[in-house]
């Protein structure tokens, strides 16, 4: 299984929201169901930057714990990122060392 990424563009009114949204809304799913192992979203490493999409990479286990969120925010199949251009975010405690 192939992971997933969400694209945000912080610069546009419209999907700002976005950006603010899932970093609420992903965390907010752990009330409801606890996280299974290998569910966490990463964030990029790199610098925010208002002119440039800000992505968020979603392991493989999210596409059965949250295929809902996946498809709200239009998550694209992606391949597993590079440890370096992603920092943990949230979810099961064993995806922080999922490079390792």
């Amino acid at each position: 299984m192939n992971w997933s990424r969400v694209a945000t563009y912080p610069e546009s009114d419209s999907t700002k929201d976005d950006f603010l949204r899932i970093t609420r809304e992903f965390p907010a799913l752990a009330a409801i169901k606890p996280y299974e192992s290998g569910v966490a979203m990463f964030t990029q490493s790199r610098e925010f930057n208002y002119t440039e999409p800000y992505y968020f990479y979603l392991t493989p286990g999210c596409q059965m714990y949250c295929p809902d969120l996946l498809k709200k925010y239009g998550a694209e199949e992606w391949p597993k990122p590079d440890q370096s251009e992603v920092t943990w975010f949230d979810g099961h405690l064993d995806t922080q060392n999922i490079f390792d």
